[in-house]
C-alpha cells in the first residue's frame, strides 16, 4: 500500500513538473515572438532613419536628374511620403523665416495649410495639362498620318542634300477641342506611357507662373472672407522664398498625374473618414484612445495635407486634416486662437 501511494505521489509530481515545463516552454515561445516583433520594428525604424539621413545628404543634389528612374507607383508612394516629412516641413520653416517668430496656431495650422494649398494648386494645374495631353497627342498623330507622304518625301530630299543630320521644321494646327477621328489606342497608350516614363526629365517651368498666380489669388481671397481661412497673412515674399518648393510640388504632382492610370489627390471631403484621413497630430487627446471610429462623421475644418489615391481609389497615403472643435472635443488648440 505504501509503495502504491509513493508511486501515485511520484506520478503526480511528474505531471506537475511536466505542466510547469510546458508553461515555461510556452512562456519562452511568447518571449521569442515578442523579441522577433521588436527586432522587426527596430529594423524598420533603422531603414526609415537611413532613408531620411540619405535624403538630407542629397538635398544639394535635387537638380541632378536620375535618367534610370522609371517613375513607378511605388516610386511615387515613397517620394510622396518623403515629401511630406521633408520638403513640406522645409516649406513651413521658410514661411516662418519670412513672417517672423510664430506661435502654436501658425506652426500647427497656418503654415502647413499654406504648404498644402500650394501643393493642391500645382496638382490642379498639371492634372488639367495631363488631361489635355491625350487630345494633343491625338491631334498631332492624326496630322502626322495625314501628312506623312509629303513630310517623308521632303525629309528624304533634305537628307540627300544635307546628310543624315538634316532637320525638317514642321508646324501643326492644334485644335482646342477633342478630336473624334479614329487613332489607334495602342499609339496613344504608348505615347502616354512615354510621357509617364520621362515625367521626371521634362522641363516644367511653364507651370510656375500660373501656380504662383493662382495661389496668390486664393490666398488673398481667403483672407478677405468672413470666415477664417486658416492661412497666415498674405506676403509675396513668402512665395518668392518658396520658389524651390513650388517647383518641387509641380514635379511630384506631374509624376503622379502621368501615371497610367493617373494617381489622384483627395482634399474635398466634408466629414472625417477614418480610412481616408488622419487627425492632425496636435489634435489628439487622452480620450482619443477610444479609436478612430469616434471621429467618423466629424466635420473637417481644413486639410493640412491631401490624401494620395491610386486607380480604384486605393488609399496610398492618408490625408491629414483638422476637425472642427466641439464642446466635448479633442482639440488642444485654444478656441480663441481659431479665426
Amino acid at each position: 500500500m505504501t509503495m502504491t501511494k509513493l508511486r501515485d505521489s511520484f506520478n503526480v509530481y511528474l505531471k506537475k513538473q511536466a505542466t510547469e515545463e510546458q508553461e515555461l516552454i510556452n512562456s519562452l515561445s511568447k518571449r521569442d515572438e515578442e523579441l522577433r516583433v521588436l527586432r522587426e520594428q527596430l529594423r524598420d525604424k533603422t531603414v526609415r532613419l537611413a532613408i531620411s539621413f540619405e535624403k538630407r545628404l542629397k538635398q544639394d543634389q535635387r537638380r541632378v536628374e536620375n535618367t534610370v528612374e522609371s517613375n513607378t507607383p511605388s516610386d511615387i508612394e515613397k517620394d510622396f511620403s518623403e515629401f511630406f516629412d521633408g520638403e513640406r516641413l522645409d516649406a513651413c520653416d521658410d514661411i516662418e523665416f519670412v513672417l517672423g517668430p510664430s506661435g502654436e496656431i501658425e506652426d500647427n495650422v497656418y503654415y502647413p495649410r499654406l504648404a498644402c494649398l500650394i501643393f493642391e494648386t500645382a496638382y490642379e494645374q498639371v492634372k488639367e495639362a495631363r488631361d489635355a495631353a491625350c487630345d494633343l497627342f491625338q491631334n498631332v498623330t492624326s496630322q502626322l498620318i495625314g501628312e506623312a507622304p509629303r513630310m517623308c518625301q521632303e525629309l528624304c530630299h533634305a537628307r540627300k542634300e544635307n546628310g543624315a543630320s538634316a532637320q525638317l521644321p514642321e508646324t501643326f494646327d492644334l485644335l482646342t477641342g477633342r478630336m473624334d477621328e479614329g487613332i489607334s489606342t495602342d499609339v496613344l497608350d504608348g505615347m502616354m506611357l512615354s510621357l509617364k516614363e520621362t515625367s521626371h526629365l521634362g522641363n516644367l517651368d511653364c507651370f510656375q507662373k500660373d501656380v504662383r498666380k493662382i495661389v496668390w489669388e486664393r490666398w488673398t481671397n481667403c483672407m478677405s472672407e468672413m470666415e477664417g481661412s486658416f492661412l497666415p497673412r498674405p506676403s509675396e515674399d513668402v512665395l518668392t522664398r518658396l520658389g524651390d518648393y513650388i517647383k518641387a510640388c509641380i514635379r511630384l504632382t506631374w509624376r503622379m498625374v502621368t501615371q497610367v492610370p493617373p494617381m489622384q489627390l483627395e482634399y474635398g471631403a466634408v466629414q472625417f473618414d477614418k480610412d481616408l484621413h488622419k487627425l492632425a497630430r496636435f489634435q489628439h487627446r487622452a480620450e482619443y484612445s477610444r479609436g478612430a471610429d469616434h471621429l467618423s462623421g466629424q466635420v473637417i475644418a481644413c486639410y493640412l495635407w491631401p490624401a494620395l489615391l491610386e486607380a480604384g481609389d486605393r488609399i496610398v497615403f492618408p490625408g491629414e486634416v483638422m476637425c472642427e472643435p466641439e464642446s466635448d472635443g479633442y482639440v488642444v488648440i485654444s478656441p480663441s486662437l481659431i479665426p
